[in-house]
């Protein structure tokens, strides 16, 4: 594929929870190895727009307007999104509350197993030894440890490391991140924005990154997409937005975050 046509094109998405508007004549593009931050506060669509893209939406969910193309094809059939294809291989996602993606009453080695045997590898040992070898990757110094672990016995922060871990073994070329940082302390925070920077430096991973901490964010996005009351009132290269923000809205934002220091994610 040429790695100037586009991954994921969205134009002029619009959505609705019954009569209620959430995401009003979106425009996004991602292309491969892109990362795209979109920053907003709670309740702006940040994360409705995340489900729309994996077809996680509830059942009152109504797509009103606009496309969404998968490498210039359409995954739009009868208003709804068909990307069953997709999911796994080609895209997978992060969720906010690592907990909600693994089960409480399996180890991480076995829902590792489980999860690549729905992708056709069978080799239990294989995928232990490279599910190891990405857990060591992630900071992990006992990785064998980690993969005998159930999800309750390790914190918040290493949760969100396996989970991003899982999502590597699928080698997606398209990776969701919701909030992949909320309610991890400031050094925990900083490791996991480091190691998403990773995919793509790494992996050549294309990522939507959303979160609330636009200047956290602009450490490892290229483009940043400010999104309010489920319109995108501006974006452009992540610097540009930090530092000369159009919109009285971005500046708050920006105001109201601590700044990270770059050198922690190096």
């Amino acid at each position: 594929m040429n790695k100037q046509q586009p991954l994921l094109q969205i134009n002029n998405l619009s959505l609705a929870y019954g009569a209620k508007e959430i995401l009003k004549a979106v425009q996004l593009t991602v292309c491969p190895g892109e990362i795209l931050g979109i920053v907003g506060s709670s309740g702006g669509g940040k994360s409705t727009l995340l489900k729309t893209l994996t077809g996680l939406l509830p059942a009152n969910a109504v797509i009103t307007g606009g496309e969404i193309l998968w490498q210039g094809h359409s995954l739009l059939i009868g208003g709804r999104l068909n990307s069953s294809g997709l999911l796994g291989r080609k895209l997978s996602m992060i969720f906010q509350d690592p907990t909600a993606s693994l089960y409480p009453l399996q180890t991480i080695g076995s829902q590792i197993c489980t999860m690549l045997q729905a992708q056709g590898q069978f080799d239990k040992a294989a995928s232990l030894q490279s599910a190891a070898q990405v857990l060591a990757g992630l900071d992990f110094s006992k990785p064998q440890a980690i993969l005998n672990s159930y999800p309750f016995q390790l914190s918040g922060g290493m949760n969100q490391r396996v989970c991003i871990a899982m999502a590597l073994l699928m080698k997606p070329e398209l990776l969701l991140a919701d909030e992949p940082t909320s309610g991890l302390d400031l050094l925990t925070q900083q490791k996991i924005l480091r190691h998403l920077l990773q995919l793509k430096t790494d992996h050549h991973t294309a990522l939507i990154v959303v979160s609330h901490n636009i200047s956290a964010l602009a450490q490892i996005a290229d483009t940043i997409a400010v999104l309010r009351q489920g319109e995108i009132i501006e974006s452009g290269p992540a610097q540009t937005i930090l530092n000369r923000p159009q919109h009285d809205y971005t500046r708050k934002l920006i105001e109201a975050i601590p700044h990270f220091r770059k050198e922690f994610l190096l």
